[in-house]
């Protein structure tokens, strides 16, 4: 599969774990995630540091130390994402595996994961780039996750024989227990989960061949129809994409680097190549547009500031001002005197 997505990551993700912060009230009150309504689009793509943000924003914050276990252990299934809801359609558990680790660079090119046969065992291996910086609880998340996923999909709770994790033991450490049984290892040279290999025979009760055609086919075409930004980033890209998410009040430097699947950081440099910056360009926009929708008669000035992203009415007569030297209804009724 394309790795032309590698710097980015699926939507859904990051939509699930601010769910599950605050749905296991991980966070105090004084700490917030980015909005839900930054990523509209659960199949959409969004620069992967905003992923990684959000994790050492929970690991710097969180008031509960095992909280990537928290997260991993209590999974919602009627909120999975694209990939997530194809697994589950598949005929068995070696189906399920097969095809999620196909298609997983999709959801998170950072992670990996592979399986090897051991005898009567199958060992699972886990691996999550190290220079992007997750924290250890995005790696007790996932492994935790694994196994829940795995009791979901076959029906029954799973036996693990043998757990290894890489990081030193925490304090919280018998906790482990409740996903990965009493043989469990740390300071290990290796992330892995280690099943009966009849697991990997177990029938799906939600097995759907319909379904899981229907979904394949929409993940292969969002993949083969994804195609890296091209256009260079420059004043006059950042200056369109504002003019068309004014009017729905997302004309934000976050949804901004968002649709572009670029850092804070990136666009900054970009436009400073430029001389100017994201501010500057809010504002020329919101400017330039201000006349124009102001000529049309039958644009109530209510309208109008809600057309240029403004919460306020008064935010926009201030700009206003600030722009033209002179209120908004005398600068409309010299329009009409001049017409």
């Amino acid at each position: 599969m394309s790795l032309a997505f590698d710097k980015t990551v699926s939507a859904s993700a990051v939509l699930d774990l601010i769910d599950a912060a605050y749905s296991l009230s991980i966070l105090g009150s004084d700490t917030q995630l980015p909005q839900r309504g930054l990523f509209s689009d659960p199949e959409g793509r969004v620069n992967e540091q905003v992923l990684i943000d959000i994790w050492q924003c929970l690991d710097h914050n969180s008031k509960i130390p095992c909280y990537g276990l928290m997260i991993g252990q209590h999974i919602n299934p009627v909120s999975k994402g694209l990939l997530a809801s194809l697994v589950s359609q598949c005929e068995t558990m070696r189906d399920a595996f097969n095809t999620f680790v196909k298609y997983l660079g999709w959801m998170s090119p950072s992670e990996g994961w592979q399986l090897k046969k051991r005898g009567n065992e199958i060992e699972v291996f886990f691996t999550l780039q190290a220079q992007k910086k997750y924290p250890t609880s995005a790696i007790e998340r996932s492994m935790s996750a694994f196994v829940c996923w795995a009791s979901f999909l076959s029906g029954e709770a799973v036996n693990v024989i043998r757990a290894d994790f890489e990081f030193d033991k925490p304090e919280y450490h018998a906790l482990f227990r409740a996903s990965f049984g009493q043989n469990v290892h740390f300071s290990s040279s290796k992330n892995s989960i280690s099943f009966c290999n009849t697991l990997l025979d177990k029938t799906l009760a939600s097995h759907n061949p319909y379904l899981k055609a229907l979904l394949e086919a929409k993940l292969t075409k969002n993949i083969t129809q994804f195609e890296p930004l091209k256009t260079p980033i420059n004043k006059h890209i950042i200056n369109d994409l504002i003019l068309t998410l004014l009017p729905e009040h997302k004309a934000t430097i976050e949804v901004v680097c968002s649709r572009l699947s670029i850092s804070r950081q990136t666009l900054y440099r970009h436009l400073k190549k430029d001389n100017t910056d994201f501010k500057t360009i809010l504002d020329n926009v919101r400017k330039s547009e201000s006349v124009k929708l102001l000529a049309l008669t039958d644009n109530r000035i209510q309208v109008v500031s809600e057309k240029l992203g403004y919460k306020e009415v008064s935010s926009f007569y201030t700009a206003f001002y600030r722009w033209y030297g002179l209120g908004v209804g005398k600068y409309r009724k010299n329009l009409v005197q001049k017409s």
